[in-house]
């Protein structure tokens, strides 16, 4: 029994003498394919980097992207009475020589008795005459306000232009007109100058 304890211990450490020698002994490597070396030579070539020269006879132009940008925010409170069953109001008008980039809105409506809310729309134009582009804010219902009416919230994250010289406009259509409909819509972006 105790020669055999001796024969497997060394057995044991001859193993872990075979695997440390093969741990740190270098391999040599392959690439794809069978082994075989590759078909074509592979040369690396470096391109030469840019080098801008700035002097006084010769300047680099450059311009600033961001100066001109004028940020905004606008909101408006929503107000439909008994007896209508939608309404179209303007936001806000874009001044002359400006673009108006809207990049959110964001809309609160607040519904009572039986109502539903069919659609809440901004309106934009790119030139005073030109078609209308309208956005479609989905609105999903929160829960119910303090007096117990449902309340619709939704934020979207867009990018809609409105031309010098023309309105942003935004409409609320709903299934029932007998009551009163109150909320309100948030927009945001900045205006450019049009050269």
């Amino acid at each position: 029994m105790k020669q055999l304890k001796s024969s497997l211990f060394a057995v044991a450490v001859l193993a872990a003498v075979v695997a440390s020698i093969s741990l740190v002994t270098p391999m040599s490597g392959k690439g794809q394919g069978n082994g075989s070396p590759p078909e074509r030579d592979v040369n690396v070539v470096n391109t030469p980097s840019v080098n801008v020269i700035n002097t006084e006879a010769n300047p680099v132009l450059v311009r600033d992207v961001d100066s001109g940008r004028q940020p905004f925010q606008e909101t408006k409170g929503i107000l439909v009475l008994g007896g209508a069953d939608s309404i179209q109001e303007i936001l806000f008008p874009v001044p002359q020589g400006k673009r108006c980039i809207i990049e959110t809105v964001t809309a609160q409506v607040t519904l009572r008795g039986t109502d539903t809310l069919s659609d809440l729309k901004v309106s934009t134009r790119l030139a005073p005459a030109g078609p209308f582009g309208q956005y479609n804010i989905s609105l999903l219902r929160q829960g119910l306000s303090n007096q117990g009416n449902p309340t619709y919230t939704g934020t979207h994250y867009l990018r809609a232009y409105a031309g010098p010289g023309t309105s942003v406009l935004f409409q609320v259509s709903r299934s029932d007109a007998s009551d009163v409909l109150t909320g309100s819509v948030t927009v945001a972006g900045y205006f450019v100058d049009v050269p």
